[in-house]
């Protein structure tokens, strides 16, 4: 195994039972190994690129393409046009992100699920030999589990107002159809009705 599918099969035994997964733990390793690609990719193309808008020890050479902080949707997307972020590019933060909305994507949605990722990313990502020993590893790995969070709680907040949403749907077509058949009883009937309060009136 290469150590980025080593450190995949640590994850998912991290994460694995944190929260119920309608996948086998070998789907949850695929799925995992791919969010890792993604973030270690963009770790290692920031680490070349440099770091922008961080504490250099010169002028910064050329302007920074777009507002720093852009949203959190924009990135999840992959919109985002920052040219970069302390410790890292703009690409490490799209693949932090992404992994973080990931995360949700496979139903871990348990606090516990993003604890244990921060754990076992942030021991392993340093150690992987294409970042291990790389000037700024350590700040790249912090900002790029900062964005994963910060990735992780925008799509538990859509995903929670979706489910909200659906809910209160369900609830309106649940109360048409009461007050149909209701209707039904009253312009049915073969005799007459009323409706009183418990007092007659």
């Amino acid at each position: 195994m290469t150590p980025r599918r080593v450190l995949a099969a640590r994850w998912t035994t991290a994460v694995w039972g944190t929260a119920y997964l309608p996948m086998s733990s070998q789907d949850l390793e695929t799925r995992l190994g791919e969010l890792l690609d993604g973030l270690v990719d963009g770790l290692v193309d920031g680490l070349v690129d440099g770091p922008v808008d961080g504490p250099v020890d010169g002028p910064v050479d050329g302007p920074v393409d777009g507002p720093v902080d852009a949203p959190v949707d924009s990135l999840v997307d992959g919109g985002g046009t920052a040219g970069g972020t302390a410790g890292g590019s703009h690409s490490a933060d799209d693949g932090a992100t992404k992994a973080g909305a990931g995360l949700i994507a496979v139903h871990l949605t348990c606090q516990q699920s993003l604890t244990r990722t921060i754990e076992v990313l942030g021991a392993g990502l340093p150690r992987l030999p294409e970042l291990a020993d790389r000037p700024g590893i350590a700040d790249a790995v912090i900002s790029a589990l900062g964005r994963l969070a910060a990735g992780y709680a925008d799509a538990l907040r859509r995903r929670t107002f979706e489910q909200q949403e659906d809910v209160k749907q369900a609830l309106e077509r649940v109360l048409r159809l009461s007050e149909a058949r209701f209707r039904e009883v009253f312009t049915a009937s073969a005799v007459g009705t009323a409706i009183s309060e418990l007092d007659g009136t």
